[in-house]
């Protein structure tokens, strides 16, 4: 399956990055308002011929769920618990290793993490 990646600017600041459905919602009605209704429904007789994700800041994916690491450290135990987002190559390195990957993972310790909706940097990150 062939991916592309479409980079998205807002003009305003967000409260939150839009989810997979709410994109989804806006392309069709898009489709409908530019094609018409017959062609929507036409569209929709049939499984679409592409799939969406969800937003992330760039460089940023969800973390993978994969079997946890067991952590001694209550606050490094919680903080690997709270992770929510990880950087491109530790991602990679996630689906290379499994999450021993996060022990070893300078930046998920010290540094910015990805940013926010509202433009800081936020928590949970790798």
């Amino acid at each position: 399956m062939r991916a592309t990646l479409f980079r998205l600017y807002f003009q305003g600041p967000l409260k939150e990055l839009p989810r997979a459905p709410t994109l989804l919602g806006h392309v069709l009605w898009w489709y409908r308002y530019t094609h018409g209704r017959e062609a929507l429904e036409g569209l929709l007789e049939k499984p679409l011929p592409f799939r969406l994700s969800s937003v992330f800041p760039e460089g940023w994916l969800p973390r993978p769920k994969l079997p946890p690491v067991q952590v001694e450290e209550t606050e490094r135990r919680k903080a690997i618990k709270n992770l929510t987002l990880v950087s491109l190559e530790t991602f990679q390195a996630l689906a290379e290793k499994g999450e021993e990957v996060l022990l070893e993972a300078r930046r998920f310790w010290a540094g910015p993490g990805p940013p926010s909706p509202g433009g800081s940097a936020g928590a949970g990150w790798a």
